[in-house]
Order: C-alpha cells, then sequence, then structure tokens
C-alpha cells in the first residue's frame, strides 16, 4: 500500500522533466556576451521518436514543477513495487525448493536438477 500510494494521488502529472538552463540571446552587445547567460526554465519531454522541450515562464514554473515530481513519484513507485515484487518472487522460489520432495523419483533421475 504504502509503495504504490503515488500512484492513486489526483494530482495531475505530466511525463516530463523540469530544468532550469542559462543561455546567451545572440546579441553581441547584451550582456550575456561577457558571459553573464539568461536564465530559463524548460520542461523536457521524452517521446517514443526522441525529445522535446517547452518553454516555462516564471509564472507557470510552481505548476510544472508539483506535475512533473508528481510524475517522478509514480516511477519511482512503479521501481520500488517492482524491486518488492522481485523480493517476494525470489522468496516464494525459495518457500518451494525447500519444502521439494524427490523422495518418490526413480533412483535414475534423483540427481538431475529441476527446474
Amino acid at each position: 500500500e504504502d509503495i504504490l500510494a503515488p500512484a492513486f494521488e489526483r494530482s495531475a502529472v505530466f511525463p516530463g522533466y523540469l530544468q532550469d538552463y542559462h543561455r546567451p540571446c545572440g546579441n553581441p552587445r547584451c550582456r550575456c556576451a561577457q558571459g553573464e547567460l539568461h536564465p530559463g526554465t524548460r520542461v523536457l519531454i521524452p517521446f517514443k521518436d526522441g525529445q522535446g522541450t517547452i518553454a516555462v515562464n516564471e509564472g507557470a514554473r510552481e505548476e510544472w514543477q508539483r506535475k512533473t515530481e508528481g510524475y517522478k513519484r509514480i516511477r519511482d513507485a512503479l521501481r520500488a513495487f517492482r524491486r518488492w515484487e522481485g523480493e517476494v518472487r525470489a522468496l516464494v522460489d525459495a518457500l518451494e525448493r525447500a519444502r521439494r520432495s524427490t523422495g518418490d523419483l526413480p533412483e535414475k533421475y534423483r540427481d538431475r536438477p529441476l527446474r
């Protein structure tokens, strides 16, 4: 229950990643030409055929951050669930191996490993 809790939240999520960056504008007389680059924020969007970006203005940054962090929480929950699922499978396999009985097999098959 705790592992999958982020998947059941009601807030909207967006499958992207918020990124802050600094860039030059290209104007030779601008301050960015001397190394003081312009700050910006964008959302990186992973598509099946590549990556896209959306520029984010300062007023919308908080909303995009909330959506992308919600997406990250869901993906982290899925990874944690898969780890837990693997641990449970390994436990059940170990329990099965411990309980196996090969006493009823003919002698010629007892040394052959079972699946």
